[in-house]
């Protein structure tokens, strides 16, 4: 059998449930795009999740049939939700801790389809997020970061990040 553990949203004593799930869902939308997409094809505008029954990675109907996907886990429990979408799409999910697990995990040979970067606290350096990035280069392996993930991106392309004085 297979076990989800839904887990990640930001839940305070004032919380609205079905807002919570919504932001969720908004969070893996970019995400469950870009599994959707084969070459040529062009980005849908909304995603509808998969039901969880009736999916398996043989079915070619779904967007990710056959695909295997590497997440990164940085420390943070939303890896087990993004992990969740994935495997609704139909792509096989394999979910490897930061620093050795994922270098091993990139550099065995294995083929994927994708790495996704996790969320995570702190900052990008804290988890050497470039060697991570400079092995998926150098194994031609499309990189897809959230929140903390991203931010690695960011940095490794060059661009900087900061500290805004209060949020917007």
């Amino acid at each position: 059998g297979i076990a989800a553990v839904r887990a990640g949203a930001t839940l305070l004593f004032d919380s609205d449930a079905q807002m919570e799930e919504a932001e969720t869902e908004l969070k893996a939308a970019a995400l469950l795009e870009t599994l959707q997409l084969t070459a040529g094809d062009q980005v849908q505008s909304r995603v509808e999740p998969a039901k969880q029954s009736g999916y398996s990675s043989d079915d070619p109907t779904v967007a990710g049939a056959s695909k295997r996907v590497l997440l990164v886990d940085h420390d943070d429990s939303f890896v087990h939700t993004l992990a969740d979408y994935l495997r609704q799409t139909g792509a096989t999910v394999s979910v490897c801790r930061h620093g050795d697990a994922a270098k091993l995990a990139l550099s065995d040979g294995s083929r994927w389809d994708l790495l996704v970067l996790s969320p995570g606290p702190g900052t990008p350096s804290d988890f050497n997020i470039i060697e991570t990035i400079n092995l998926a280069i150098g194994t031609r392996t499309p990189v897809f970061g959230v929140c903390l993930g991203l931010q690695g991106i960011v940095e490794y392309f060059g661009g900087d990040l900061g500290v805004m004085g209060s949020p917007v």
